[in-house]
């Protein structure tokens, strides 16, 4: 974020800090940050998109199963959705066609 210009929380490296970062989204588009809690703390990472059916949501993030990877999660493990201060919503969140793996060890 900082290399965009924006200042992120004053923890980032605590997940759940980023549900104070910009706005609140109640209709997330692609690219929004997606903020869980989870056992142990939280858990931050990018939509990509959602299954045809809208159960499921794929998202781009880091120690998913101690790699960065698209993993596929039930759509309402999500808490909230934010985008970067200022930053305009974008592309509509479409139906995910990569590959994904189900959402394992977020750690």
């Amino acid at each position: 974020m900082k290399q965009h210009g924006y200042t992120p929380p004053a923890s980032p490296f605590r997940a759940l800090s980023w549900q104070s970062f910009g706005q609140t989204l109640k209709k997330p588009p692609y690219g929004a940050i997606g903020i869980k809690q989870r056992c142990g703390g939280g858990h931050v990472a990018f939509l990509l998109g959602q299954s045809r059916d809208g159960k499921h949501s794929y998202l781009l993030g880091g120690n998913q199963d101690d790699a960065v990877n698209v993993k596929r999660y039930e759509a309402g493990v999500w808490g909230a959705f934010t985008l970067p201060p200022g930053a305009v919503a974008g592309e509509t969140l479409r139906v995910y066609k990569g590959t994904a793996a189900e959402a394992g060890a977020e750690a």
